[in-house]
């Protein structure tokens, strides 16, 4: 689906070769993106269902109205939504940007006894259930996740780190430079109408979440939460490509500048792209080979294993997948120090300073920096 639609989008927004293959590399070149995908948890689900209603709501605000695009639109939006909460907030932006842009010449009475209000409707009662989940758990503070200083250090920061090949700060700075000198080129030396919607939406996006914050303390998006920012910024970037600027010198320095984010996009698909492990779980990649290495160490005998909260349901799982009866208890570890009584310790390797008891590496493990250990 998200490939489907995403496709779709490029097709809609694209003008030449170059803004296809601008619209290819950030949407189909991102390994941080893509990982959720394999992962099956709500991220990628969310993108699916984003990239539904990102090209339906796109063709209402640049093709006219349609009624069944609406409710094609409104009815991604509240998939999207279930699937990421986070979502809440780019699907109000465009849903509320486009009611007024619908109805910006018609008197209330008309506007109350429209169909499309009607479709508006019926979409919001249908996400009353999960806005009284998000006031839940905003009340039970379990929306933990996220930034507290800014939309640009949090949120701009956390998709330049994730699509960008960036290696220091300095790196970090220059990328978000020319990215926000990209869109201030946008919002005053263009009068595109694309641009200028897809801007209206950003924008809107961006002031809802720093007032959120301002009036509500609700934290700015970051890492896996912020991902739905990506394909905002790509169509943008796709647009700024096509866009005529009437002086030469500017519409190069514009190219050049969008040519090398893209080929910083590429470099970090090319650095980071693998087939062993995620950028945000990575410690669970060696998981599904701890219990067999111990089979292997403690000759098939029965033993007991302590582990971090982190490693006990993975665990769980392969112990009850391979069928491993060997495996007479899996004891959950507390932070510190490490003192619990087993045969194995399955830890992180920077928990190692918190052993209270000498003990022998029986195996240690690269990609996820954990180590299996025995007492002495």
């Amino acid at each position: 689906m998200y490939a489907i639609y995403s496709i779709k989008i490029i097709s809609f927004f694209s003008k030449s070769n170059t803004s296809i293959l601008i619209g290819i590399v950030f949407l189909f070149l991102n390994p941080y993106m893509l990982e959720f995908f394999s992962l099956y948890r709500g991220y990628g689900l969310s993108l699916a269902f984003l990239s539904g209603l990102m090209y339906y709501f796109s063709r209402l605000y640049f093709e006219g109205y349609q009624q069944k695009l609406l409710v094609k639109g409104v009815l991604f939006s509240v998939l999207a939504i279930y699937s990421n909460f986070a979502l809440l907030f780019p699907v109000f932006v465009i849903q509320l940007s486009y009611f007024i842009y619908l109805n910006k010449d018609k008197n209330i009475l008309s506007i109350i006894k429209s169909n499309t209000t009607l479709i508006f409707v019926v979409g919001s009662v249908l996400l009353i259930p999960a806005v009284s989940n998000i006031l839940i758990l905003s009340e039970q503070k379990e929306l933990y996740f996220g930034g507290d200083t800014s939309f640009i250090k949090d949120s701009l920061d956390s998709v330049v780190n994730y699509t960008f090949f960036t290696k220091n700060e300095m790196d970090e700075i220059i990328i978000k430079g020319i990215l926000l000198f990209l869109f201030f080129t946008g919002l005053f030396f263009t009068k595109n109408k694309k641009i200028f919607g897809v801007m209206i939406i950003i924008l809107g996006i961006v002031f809802l979440s720093i007032f959120l914050n301002f009036a509500a303390g609700s934290k700015f998006v970051i890492g896996r939460v912020s991902l739905y920012l990506i394909p905002f910024m790509t169509i943008f970037i796709m647009l700024m490509c096509d866009n005529p600027i009437k002086h030469k010198a500017f519409k190069t320095v514009v190219l050049t500048l969008i040519i090398f984010i893209s080929v910083s996009a590429v470099k970090k698909m090319e650095t980071s792209c693998n087939f062993d492990r995620t950028t945000t779980w990575k410690h669970d990649v060696d998981n599904k080979n701890v219990l067999k290495d111990i089979l292997k160490s403690n000759n098939n005998k029965d033993f007991t294993l302590a582990v971090f909260w982190i490693f006990q349901y993975p665990l769980e799982y392969y112990a009850d997948y391979h069928d491993i009866k060997e495996l007479k208890a899996l004891k959950k570890l507390e932070d510190e120090p490490i003192k619990t009584d087993a045969d194995f310790y399955y830890i992180r390797t920077v928990d190692l300073k918190n052993t209270t008891f000498e003990y022998v590496v029986v195996k240690e493990y690269t990609a996820s920096q954990t180590v299996l250990i025995k007492k002495k």
